[in-house]
């Protein structure tokens, strides 16, 4: 997901490979979200996630002993 600070600064988060699990993306008071935007790399997983198509499920078989 994108974070926004109350102070404008986004973060991409959470970030596995970063140390503090948040990526710099820049400042929304200062530059267009379109510009931010295109900063971030996980644009398709954020995408797929609001659209409810990053969590498969599938029906258990079965009952439980």
């Amino acid at each position: 997901m994108i974070c926004i600070e109350p102070t404008g600064r986004a973060n991409a988060w959470p970030v596995y490979d970063a140390k503090d699990l948040f990526e710099p993306l820049g400042n929304v008071l200062g530059e267009p979200i379109t510009e931010i935007w295109k900063r971030y790399r996980f644009k398709r997983n954020h995408v797929a996630k609001y659209l409810g198509a990053s969590i498969y499920t599938t029906q258990r078989g079965g009952g439980y002993a």
